[in-house]
C-alpha cells in the first residue's frame, strides 16, 4: 500500500513540493490510521452517553441476553439517578447500531437534569477485549443530540474528546479528538447508519484533519466517495485511496 500511495504522490505533486516521497507517504498513511482511531473514539463516546434517558430493561445480567446493553436504573428518573449499562460477560454488539464490534462488561452512567457522566472502567472493546477506562460527561437530548467531552483509554491508547454528535437520519460528527497527544479535527462528518458495519465505519461527507508538525494531513471523505478518499498534505495530493485499507485494529 505504501508503494502505491507513493506512486500517487509522484503524479500529484506540483513544482516546489517539500519532503521526500517516502516521508510524505508515511505522514499520509499515519494520518489515515490516526483518523480511523479518532472516528472509533467518537462512536464509543456516542455509545457511552446515548442511553442515558432510555427506559430500563426487564432482563438482568444473568438472564437471557436480549438487550445490549441491558439497563438497570436506581434513583429518580426525573431527578438524579444511576444507570448501569450491562454489555454482558461474553460481549454483544450494541443495539444502538453505533459500533460494528462488541462491547463487554459494563459502564455506569450518573444522570441529573443538567448533565450525564459515564464511567467506562468496567468495559472491553472488540474481539481483542481491549480494556477501557476513563470517564465522559456531557448532555443528551432524547438521544438525538449528544454533546460529550472527556478522556478515556482503550487498551494502550488514550483519547480526549470534545464533540457534538447528531443521531437522527444519519450520524453527524463535529469536534476534536486527541489521539495519543495528536489533535484530530472532525468537521462535518456524515456517517449513514448502514455504513458503520464491517469492514469499517465509512463517512460519506466531511473532512478529518490530523495535526502534523510540518503540514497537517487532511482527509476528504466525500472525494470521490464510495469508500475512496483523497489525502492532502501541504501541496501534495494523493490519488483515490481506500479508506478501509487503513482501518483501526480496535474494531
Amino acid at each position: 500500500m505504501r508503494a502505491w500511495l507513493r506512486y500517487s504522490l509522484l503524479l500529484s505533486c506540483s513544482v516546489g513540493c517539500a519532503g521526500t516521497d517516502d516521508d510524505v507517504a508515511a505522514a499520509m498513511e499515519s494520518g489515515l490510521r490516526t483518523g480511523h482511531l479518532a472516528l472509533v473514539a467518537a462512536l464509543v463516546a456516542d455509545e457511552s452517553l446515548i442511553h442515558a434517558h432510555e427506559t430500563p430493561d426487564l432482563e438482568l445480567r444473568h438472564g437471557p441476553v436480549a438487550c445490549c446493553p441491558c439497563k438497570t436504573r436506581q434513583g429518580d428518573p426525573a431527578g438524579e439517578f444511576t444507570l448501569r449499562l450491562d454489555y454482558h460477560d461474553q460481549g454483544c454488539t450494541p443495539d444502538s447500531g453505533l459500533l460494528p464490534t462488541t462491547l463487554a462488561g459494563f459502564a455506569v452512567t450518573f444522570c441529573d437534569p443538567e448533565r450525564v457522566v459515564t464511567r467506562l472502567d468496567g468495559g472491553e472493546l472488540g474481539a481483542r477485549a481491549e480494556p477501557m477506562a476513563g470517564s465522559l460527561r456531557g448532555s443528551v437530548d432524547n438521544a438525538a443530540t449528544v454533546d460529550v467531552g472527556g478522556t478515556f483509554d482503550i487498551g494502550e491508547r488514550r483519547f480526549r474528546v470534545d464533540l457534538a454528535l447528531q443521531n437522527q437520519g444519519e450520524i453527524g460528527i463535529d469536534g476534536v479528538v486527541t489521539v495519543d497527544g495528536v489533535r484530530v479535527a472532525l468537521d462535518g462528518l456524515t456517517l449513514p447508519w448502514d455504513r458503520i458495519a464491517a469492514p469499517c465505519p465509512t463517512p460519506v461527507a466531511g473532512t478529518i484533519t490530523v495535526a502534523d508538525p510540518e503540514d497537517d494531513v487532511v482527509i476528504d471523505l466525500a472525494d470521490p466517495g464510495l469508500g475512496l478518499v483523497t489525502v492532502a498534505r501541504g501541496r501534495r495530493l494523493s490519488e483515490d485511496v481506500s479508506w478501509c485499507a487503513f482501518r483501526s485494529d480496535l474494531l
